[in-house]
């Protein structure tokens, strides 16, 4: 006896989150059980006209549907789109899944330029591991670039956060961190004295001791942000933002923080609102180009054992526009339901 997957009900495991490229040629990719040539997949004309499909069966009732798409225009801002997918007039269901449809944000970070790292946690695609160890992640930013780490006790260890309510990496394990220390492209734009770069990342912590989201240095100076009782940016020699300048965090608690270098100084912003503004800047230097730096995204070894779940980082090497940032904040809020 023989199972027809086009006959089962649909039930979705993993989507593609985001299209965020117009034109011809792009891919609605769809994994999971029940799923066929003949499933109907109903697309907003808003988002785009289906061309072509293709279907790859992994299991004996599992496998990838990938549509391929015209997408239209991105919109400003950017919109998450609703698809409802069904297989003989029953609606799929899954973890991915509302009320028998598929959220799909039309535009997304690499929509606005500049955009030097994307690291998303939920794209499975783009990680590495072995029982949920993981060796690398990489960047859907143009470059690709990987960030790994090769001594199995440093590795993070990708998780389904309770905190964030979807997968993403554990990264203040005690000495968690990964490294890239070669040709990084440049992650700040140096204006005369000055560098500027908006930084964002979704993340919960168990523990608020304290820990990097991010630490970037070169042989001429450093910088991190990350996190205590507060947002923490630090810059040496000259400037640093400390947890008592802002607002107090929480454990157990999803944010979406904001850190832009700007001509005034630093802002840090907290779930889309100013958290502290510091009137000291960072100063130029040859952060990328080729340059040997080090780049640094969890817990480093010097810092205290915390423990915390990062669920989305984005890096633009310069200060985006308060209406860019209004766009990006507004998808990851949608995209991982914060505030």
């Amino acid at each position: 006896m023989s199972h027809n997957t086009s006959a089962l009900a649909p039930y979705i495991t993993e989507h593609t989150s985001a299209l965020s490229t117009a034109g011809a040629g792009q891919s609605l990719v769809i994994k999971g059980f029940g799923l066929g040539l003949s499933t109907v997949v109903d697309i907003p004309a808003a988002l785009g006209v289906e061309t072509a499909r293709t279907f790859t069966k992994t299991g004996a009732t599992a496998g990838v549907l990938t549509i391929t798409l015209t997408v239209e225009a991105i919109p400003d801002p950017f919109v998450s789109r609703s698809i409802k997918v069904s297989t003989g007039g029953v609606p799929a269901q899954g973890s991915e899944v509302t009320a028998g449809a598929i959220s799909v944000w039309h535009g997304g970070p690499d929509s606005i330029s500049d955009l030097v790292i994307w690291l998303d946690a939920r794209d499975d695609s783009t990680i590495i591991d072995t029982a949920g160890d993981v060796s690398s992640w990489t960047s859907k930013a143009t470059g690709g670039h990987a960030f790994t780490q090769s001594t199995g006790s440093k590795q993070p260890h990708k998780v389904t956060s309770a905190t964030l309510g979807a997968q993403a990496l554990n990264v203040f394990r005690p000495d968690a961190h990964f490294l890239e220390k070669t040709n990084h492209p440049r992650v700040a734009d140096n204006t005369g004295s000055y560098s500027y770069m908006t930084i964002f990342s979704v993340f919960s912590m168990s523990d608020l001791t304290g820990g990097n989201l991010l630490f970037v240095s070169s042989s001429t100076a450093y910088f991190s942000v990350g996190v205590s009782t507060g947002l923490q940016v630090y810059v040496h020699p000259t400037l640093e933002i400390g947890p008592t300048d802002g607002a107090a965090l929480s454990p157990d608690t999803k944010y979406l923080a904001m850190y832009r270098f700007t001509p005034s100084g630093v802002q840090t912003y907290l779930n889309g609102a100013l958290d502290y503004q510091s009137t000291g800047m960072m100063a130029a230097d040859n952060l990328g180009d080729g340059e040997a730096i080090e780049f640094t995204v969890g817990q480093n070894a010097s810092n205290p054992d915390v423990n915390g779940d990062v669920g989305e980082i984005l890096v633009y090497k310069r200060e985006l526009t308060d209406a860019e940032v209004d766009k990006v904040e507004s998808y990851l809020n949608g995209r991982w339901s914060i505030y």
